[in-house]
């Protein structure tokens, strides 16, 4: 195997190759997916072991250009799970349809920690003018949770 030249990790010169080099690329692939005379499971397979190769040479911890330079794709769908999986047990588990009162001990410590029996508290209580903990407690809460959340 062919000694491999140690690997450049600042993304300037990088990018800087990348821009020298845009030619002699080009016409490697192109010379690899016309003229290589290899079938494409094969090529595949070689490209997956050089890949693993050069991967492991890759310390993370002292590069991170991955995590500088990659952005997160959400579609749709990736937001749809949300309300789906999360906020609706939530409210429904958050005392939406039943008084803390009616069930379990258990449950209803588990409640305490649920952000969403909070908000529920506290339009009860601008509502109705009563909630099952008291209306300090639930300001601090959601004021914690929002300190939290939008810093």
């Amino acid at each position: 195997m062919p000694d491999i030249k140690p690997l450049v990790t600042d993304l300037k010169r990088v990018f800087s190759l990348a821009r020298r080099k845009r030619r002699e690329n080009f016409d490697f692939r192109t010379w690899v997916k016309s003229e290589l005379p290899m079938p494409d499971g094969q090529l595949d397979a070689t490209v997956q072991r050089v890949a693993r190769e050069v991967s492991a040479q890759i310390d993370c911890t002292t590069c991170g250009n991955c995590c500088r330079s990659l952005q997160i794709a959400v579609d749709n769908d990736d937001i749809a799970l949300v309300p789906t999986f999360i906020l609706t047990p939530l409210t429904y588990l958050g005392g939406v349809f039943y008084a803390l009162e009616m069930v379990p001990p258990l449950a209803r410590t588990l409640s305490y920690w649920n952000p969403m029996f909070y908000l529920v508290s506290a339009f009860r209580y601008a509502m109705l003018g009563f909630s099952e903990v008291p209306p300090l407690r639930i300001a601090a809460v959601l004021l914690g949770l929002a300190l939290a959340i939008f810093g």
